[in-house]
């Protein structure tokens, strides 16, 4: 019996050693034997070289160590396409009863792609694509079973490289991070949740989150960060041919985006967060400047795009710059092409059945933001079509609104305030105003004060020679009604040191100290005009005829408008806009009428001289006044009285 037993565990002893020694040597001969078998099979299935410089893996062969994976480039005298530090892998126990692969770990430690665009449009791995599509298809199947915890990607670097618009990209310290990922029925409702983090050439991306991605119900929830990523390089990407391009800008961000897609239910995606671009410039196809934007901050507070909602919170623009310039032919910079336009093409009839196969086409977008405001803005306007050319400034823009929404039948209000200038920032008139209302019925408000007559000089010398000079302030409401009933009401209007001077001469041939009108009413539907009171004070006129029998200020005047074109010379409307209410001639409705309670003209003065009389005779009249009241245009009833001196 004692014999027995020493032999079984001698027997015992001897496959013991036997095992070990197969495993020892499987230990120290299983990597060096599989590192040509992989490489075999990668460069077989890439169609390029593939290389790796060491594999070793632990004593119970669950740990596994790659270093040195390579690809070769599209050339051999060309650097590696993907190059890998290390690869490490640790396999778990329960891959046996799972009966599919469960990794407890898998880290990637210094990846790096190397990826080169010609300048004729083709890349460096249109060969690898090529070769993967010419594979034969495998039939369908169900997906692979697997199941892995701690993926770790830490060093990884992008090097994108494009020469049909000469930029090179970089992304650089690449890190990602997940937990866990699983399609195994028993890990099918755990929630996945993925971290991923990089700069892009130099600017930080960030990004989290959770999702139950194989599901039936499928859920997710990512936010990211972005901080000051520079657009420049990308915009090189943008048509070419486009009337506006963008030639700078940053963005920042911080949000969020939800998904979601129940079993035979249509998806949800909802964003949140806030976005801002900052020193954004846009430029006209000649490349001149149109638009600076300091900072553009949207917040969204219930985004849904694929049910068409715009829900944001507050939008902000802040120092913004427009630069509006008219062209000598009357083309708008960077908005209107040049050069003859093609013919317009045929309105094409909507496909009702095409439209209801796509539900989403018909669904208006709904917009709604809690507030909007506009601080610091800016409108230039230079016009090169007058002579000589004009330029005007709105400077100081403030604009507050809040909340709005559309289309919508709530009212709302928006406030301006903003200085008209002549574009030097020497002078600056005032204006305040307000609009409130709803798409049926709105309430618009005007203040200003001391708008320049001269700023209009450039454009009144189509008409005159004569130099103009004055204020003009205004106060004025404008109660519109879609349904009928719009009226104008302007509380107070004043025209102050006036002045029309000839061309040649600095001594006014028409002045006046102040042209004041009160309680002026005005009923846009039935175009009648009510002015309760209008007071000239200190008018001065100043008039001759020469001795050919002609007035002076006649020469003063231009046959018509310089630079506009006739009724002849434009062009007829064609094409579906003929077809517009827009195209078509106004209808006649009621004509125009004025009534006037009150004229009141004090401390007039009227010369005249006349040189064509055998005598040349020199008339002046000063210190005079004129009061009138109850005048209508056209006359109707009983005239008007009138009230008079003279001295």
């Amino acid at each position: 019996m004692l014999k027995r037993m020493r032999r079984a565990g001698w027997l015992v002893l001897a496959l013991a050693v036997l095992a070990a020694t197969a495993w020892l040597v499987a230990w120290r001969w299983l990597p060096g034997a599989l590192v040509p078998r992989i490489e075999a099979a990668a460069s077989a299935e890439l169609g390029r070289p593939v290389t790796i410089r060491t594999l070793s893996t632990s004593p119970t062969l669950l740990r596994w160590r790659l270093d040195g994976l390579r690809v070769a480039g599209a050339a051999a005298n060309l650097p590696a396409q993907v190059e890998v530090q290390a690869i490490e892998v640790q396999v778990s126990w329960q891959s046996i009863w799972q009966r599919a692969p469960v990794l407890e770990s898998l880290r990637i430690v210094g990846p790096h792609l190397r990826l080169h665009r010609h300048a004729a449009g083709d890349t460096d791995i249109d060969d690898v694509i090529a070769h993967l599509r010419a594979r034969p298809a495998s039939p369908q199947a169900e997906p692979a079973r697997f199941a892995l915890y701690n993926l770790v990607v830490n060093g990884g670097q992008v090097q994108v490289r494009d020469d049909v618009v000469g930029k090179r990209h970089e992304v650089t310290s690449l890190s990602v991070a997940l937990p866990f990922l699983s399609n195994l029925p028993v890990h099918l409702n755990v929630a996945v949740q993925p971290r991923l983090a990089f700069s892009i050439n130099g600017s930080a991306f960030e990004s989290s989150g959770s999702a139950v991605p194989f599901h039936e119900h499928r859920r997710a929830q990512l936010d990211f960060r972005l901080v000051r990523l520079d657009l420049a390089p990308w915009l090189a990407y943008l048509p070419a041919d486009l009337p506006v391009q963008p030639m700078r800008a940053r963005l920042d961000g911080q949000w969020s985006v939800a998904f979601e897609q129940p079993a035979g239910a249509p998806a949800k995606l909802r964003l949140s967060g806030r976005v801002e671009l900052t020193d954004l410039h846009l430029a006209g196809a000649a490349r001149e400047p149109l638009l600076d934007l300091a900072r553009l901050v949207v917040v969204m507070d219930d985004v849904q795009p694929l049910t068409r909602q715009l829900g944001l919170g507050e939008v902000l623009l802040d120092g913004l710059r427009v630069q509006v310039a008219r062209l000598a032919d009357g083309r708008i910079s960077g908005l209107s092409p040049a050069g003859p336009q093609g013919p317009v093409a045929p309105a094409v009839a909507a496909d009702p059945g095409r439209s209801a196969a796509n539900g989403s086409a018909s669904v208006p977008w709904k917009v709604s933001a809690t507030r909007v405001a506009v601080r610091g803005a800016r409108v230039d306007w230079r016009d090169a079509g007058t002579r000589p050319a004009s330029r005007l400034a709105l400077d100081g823009i403030e604009i507050e609104s809040g909340p709005v929404s559309w289309p919508g039948t709530e009212a709302m209000r928006i406030s301006l305030k903003a200085s008209l200038g002549s574009g030097d920032g020497k002078l600056a008139a005032p204006m305040a105003g307000t609009i409130t209302g709803s798409p049926s019925v709105a309430r618009m408000t005007l203040q200003a004060k001391s708008l320049r007559a001269a700023w209009a000089a450039p454009y009144l010398a189509r008409w005159t020679k004569a130099r103009v000079a004055g204020d003009l302030a205004l106060d004025a409401d404008l109660d519109w009604r879609a349904a009928g009933g719009s009226s104008l009401t302007v509380a107070t209007a004043s025209l102050t040191d006036l002045a029309v001077l000839p061309p040649d001469d600095a001594r006014p041939r028409l002045a006046w100290r102040s042209l004041s009108r009160g309680g002026l009413a005005v009923d846009l539907d039935r175009r009648q005009v009510q002015v309760r009171q209008l007071t000239l004070a200190s008018p001065m006129v100043r008039a001759r005829r020469a001795a050919d029998g002609t007035l002076d200020h006649m020469a003063w005047l231009l046959a018509g408008p310089v630079g506009a074109p006739s009724e002849n010379t434009r062009p007829p409307v064609q094409g579906p806009a003929a077809a517009s209410p827009l195209a078509q001639p106004p209808s006649p409705g009621p004509a125009w009428s004025v009534a006037l309670r009150s004229l009141a003209v004090t401390q007039g003065d009227l010369q005249w001289d006349d040189a064509s009389a055998a005598t040349p005779v020199s008339v002046r009249l000063t210190g005079w006044r004129l009061q009138m009241g109850d005048l209508r245009w056209p006359a109707s009833g009983p005239g008007g009285r009138i009230d008079g001196s003279l001295s």
